[in-house]
């Protein structure tokens, strides 16, 4: 069994990737949503900023990970950043020092990347904490239920 088919996908996240130039029949992007969805169930697909920020006034429960290209950054961060469900976001580009002093006035801005296998290492790593927040959070709230309970 490969490491890759052992790997827990996270079900209660989901990313939002923001990109114009979404082409579904290129081997590269094919690759990359399959690696995004190893990560986690649910991967949607936005080519604007105004379909992104819709998607997360609609998610009510998944924590969403947003991952978007230079080009919408300072457009789409203000209106997204204050949203609940929002855990993070990585921003794709090869402009990282024109960026730094931007993004370092917004905390939920992970990094700045130049490629697409790095966004999902670290990706992986915000995941794996939220589903350990969760997880934590779930087992406090059953044993808060079960002493109310036996009160």
């Amino acid at each position: 069994m490969s490491k890759k088919s052992r790997q827990r996908i996270v079900e209660n996240c989901l990313v939002i990737w923001v990109n114009q130039n979404i082409d579904s029949r290129n081997s590269d992007y094919q690759s990359t949503i399959e690696t995004l969805r190893s990560i986690v169930n649910q991967v949607e697909e936005c080519k604007t900023a105004e379909e992104c920020i819709e998607q997360l006034k609609r998610n009510e429960t998944e924590t969403s990970f947003v991952i978007y290209s230079d080009t919408v950054a300072q457009h789409l961060v203000p209106h997204i950043h204050d949203m609940p469900k929002l855990g993070a976001i990585f921003i794709l580009s090869n402009n990282k020092q024109d960026l730094l002093e931007w993004t370092k006035d917004w905390m939920k801005i992970k990094g700045i990347y130049i490629s697409i296998k790095l966004i999902c290492n670290a990706l992986k790593m915000e995941v794996n904490q939220c589903d350990q927040n969760n997880t934590v959070l779930g087992f406090m709230a059953s044993n808060l239920e079960d002493s109310e309970r036996t009160s």
